[in-house]
This record gives C-alpha cells, sequence and structure tokens, in this order.
C-alpha cells in the first residue's frame, strides 16, 4: 500500500510540474570575442540582475522560469538553432529571447523589406557568414509555438557586410531570482505587465546600415562596467518603470529606443515591431472581430499571410487575387504541434476550400515558404482548432 501511495504522489507531483506557467528565457550572449567580450561579459551580468532577475522575483509563484542562459563556448549558431527549434511551451507561457553579440545584413537585402539584422555567432576562433541567424528568423520560429507573450531582441550591429548571405531561413543543419528585492508593490506591477499582455514584440539595437555602439566607460557614479548602450538603457528604463509602478512593454521599447537615440545623438537608432496588446488573451476570434483582407502581400512576410489566412477562415471567402501570391501546383504542408512532424500535405486549391468551409479550425500559422519565380511553390502551416489554442 505505501508503494502505491508514494507511485500516486509521484504522479500528482510530476503532472503538476508538467502544467506550470513557465517563463522561457533564451539569453545567448558573445562572451569569446578579442574585441568586446568583456563589454558582452559586463552586459549579461547586468541584463541578468537588472531585468531577467527582476522580472523572475515578481512573477515567482506565478511562472516558473526556465533559463537557457548560453555563453562563451556554448554560444554558438548551431545551439541557438537547436534551442530554438526544440523549445516546447504551452499557450500560456511567456517566451524571451535576447542576444548580445556581433551583427550585420547582408547588401542583397533590401532594408525596407527586411530591416532586421542577423546575428554572427562566434565560432572558436572565427565568424562565418554561414552561420549566421537572422532575427526575423529567430522571431517566427517562437512565435509559431503560439506563446501567450513573446519578446525577441537582438542587440547586434545592422550594418551591411558583402559576405553575408540573403538567406533568412538558417541553411545550416544540427550538430535563482538572484539577489533583488522588490516591494510588493511593484511585484503586482510587473505581474500585471507581463500576466496581462500577449502577441509579440520584436526589437534590435540599430537600424540597417548603423553598428552599435559601447562606451570605453560609464560615468564613476554609475557604477556600471562598459557594454552596450542598448542593454543599459533597456535595463534602467525597465528598472525606472519598476520604481514608478508604471511597468508597460511597449513603453519599455519605446523609451529605450529614445534613450539610446538621445545618448548616441542619432548615430545609433533602435527600432521595434510590436503587436502586443493588454486585456483578455484567450478569447477567440470571430466574424466580429476578423482582420480585414489585404490587397497586396509581400510573399515573404509571415506576418501578411497569417493576415490573410486569419480572413479566409474568418470570412469564409477566398483570398482575393490568390494566382498572384501562390503557384498553380503549390502544395500546403501541415505541420503537427511539436513544429516538426507534416501531417498531411495537401494543393492549395483543397486547402483553402477546407479553410473556407471548416466550422471547427479556428487559425492558420504560416510557418515558412519555399518561392520560386516570385510565387510561393510550398507553404507550410500549422492548425488551431475549436477547443485548443
Amino acid at each position: 500500500m505505501r508503494k502505491i501511495l508514494l507511485m500516486v504522489f509521484c504522479v500528482i507531483v510530476s503532472t503538476a510540474g508538467t502544467f506550470a506557467q513557465k517563463i522561457h528565457w533564451l539569453l545567448f550572449v558573445d562572451t569569446k570575442d578579442a574585441n568586446v567580450g568583456q563589454l558582452d561579459v559586463n552586459g549579461r551580468e547586468y541584463l541578468r540582475a537588472n531585468f531577467v532577475d527582476i522580472v523572475n522575483s515578481a512573477l515567482k509563484g506565478v511562472y516558473q522560469p526556465e533559463i537557457y542562459d548560453m555563453y562563451d563556448n556554448n554560444c554558438t549558431a548551431f545551439k541557438c538553432k537547436s534551442t530554438i527549434e526544440s523549445l516546447r511551451c504551452s499557450s500560456d507561457d511567456i517566451v524571451i529571447f535576447y542576444y548580445i553579440g556581433h551583427g550585420g545584413r547582408s547588401t542583397l537585402v533590401d532594408p525596407n523589406d527586411h530591416p532586421w539584422p542577423k546575428m554572427w555567432f562566434y565560432q572558436g576562433g572565427d565568424y562565418r557568414p554561414d552561420l549566421m541567424l537572422d532575427l526575423s528568423w529567430v522571431h517566427e520560429q517562437l512565435k509559431a509555438k503560439n506563446p501567450r507573450l513573446l519578446l525577441t531582441i537582438g542587440m547586434c550591429c545592422n550594418k551591411e557586410q558583402g559576405d553575408i548571405p540573403p538567406d533568412i531561413m538558417p541553411t545550416f543543419s544540427q550538430r535563482s531570482y538572484g539577489s533583488v528585492y522588490v516591494s510588493p508593490e511593484q511585484i503586482e506591477n510587473i505581474k500585471e505587465a507581463f500576466t496581462k499582455t500577449c502577441g509579440n514584440l520584436i526589437a534590435t539595437s540599430s537600424k540597417p546600415g548603423q553598428v552599435s555602439r559601447a562606451p570605453k566607460r560609464y560615468p564613476d557614479d554609475w557604477g556600471i562596467k562598459p557594454m552596450d548602450f542598448y542593454t543599459v538603457a533597456m535595463c534602467m528604463n525597465f528598472r525606472l518603470m519598476v520604481e514608478e509602478q508604471e511597468v508597460d512593454l511597449n513603453n519599455l521599447f519605446k523609451n529605450t529606443e529614445n534613450t539610446v537615440i538621445g545618448w548616441l545623438d542619432n548615430i545609433q537608432t533602435p527600432f521595434s515591431y510590436s503587436q502586443l496588446r493588454q486585456g483578455q488573451c484567450t478569447t477567440p476570434r470571430t466574424n466580429g472581430n476578423c482582420r480585414p483582407m489585404l490587397s497586396s502581400i509581400n510573399i515573404n512576410n509571415i506576418t501578411d499571410l497569417e493576415n490573410m489566412m486569419e480572413a479566409v477562415v474568418c470570412n469564409k471567402e477566398d483570398m482575393p487575387n490568390r494566382s498572384n501570391y501562390f503557384d498553380n501546383n503549390c502544395v500546403v504542408r501541415i505541420i503537427g504541434q511539436d513544429g516538426r512532424t507534416q501531417v498531411d500535405r495537401v494543393s492549395i486549391n483543397t486547402y483553402m476550400l477546407r479553410a473556407r468551409t471548416s466550422d471547427a479550425l479556428l487559425r492558420i500559422v504560416p510557418v515558412g515558404t519555399m518561392v520560386d519565380n516570385g510565387k510561393i511553390k510550398e507553404l507550410y502551416v500549422k492548425e488551431y482548432y475549436k477547443g485548443r489554442r
């Protein structure tokens, strides 16, 4: 009998742990570079103490932290790619990705179409252009996992270099809360910001053509070691919001941008794109709040495709001018919830009919495309049905 009770207890404990809400921290900091490595060592310590630890302290008992703290030899493109792809999260989880390190962009990519940088990971003595990860790829991969709240932040340069490939999708394959005091009132304010905000945001520390800068030293009375301006500005604005009990994630990144612009007199201009919203995060979309059809879409822009698919599902009408975007023989591959397994494969015509006529289908999330001659030849999607998110 004692064995049976022990087994039941173990099952209950393990089950309770399985369904705990989590906040996933994906921290990748390049600390090995001979020129800026020490700056990034300092940036990592400052980020942990002034942002990560404070948020975890405030959310203690509500969100269980899961921290992937990758630096030194663990901060590689392979490790980052595998961590992103293998991450499992529920629809109530929070995911925060933060990268500090080198970055750049291809001269072959129009910054108006694609303003986000590639992260240039140190590879044990060299920086290889073929082992770079695009910040937007990371954002779209994480967004497809459908967390309740997602923040994707890249503190890196965004300057053109001719040897960087233009591919957005990677072409390589795989090989404590800290000692922080936060008042009860501040804790409630942080909880409010992180538990009642949903959607996603992507931010980076410099616009196309710029480098992300760091000073040789900060004023002595700041008590800060040399590190990048962006991380200091973000953490300072967060601490200020905590002290004033006005934590707002949209304002956090806007204030960070303004702080860096002011410090550097427009030499470095961070920017972000936010789809964060406050309030009820689990209300299913209905015909009353469908997005309107887009008159045109960028076939390489997953967000445009998602908006278009949402309008099809909600309005039960075919996508206008579908032949302008999809090849006549386009194949739609439906990906399972593990993010890897293909569960179905149909033609675009059959799939659009399914999307328009299904009463159970709640949402279609495009997660990838293959484009040939200016049209989508393959579309990869995940589906969500009523009763699931």
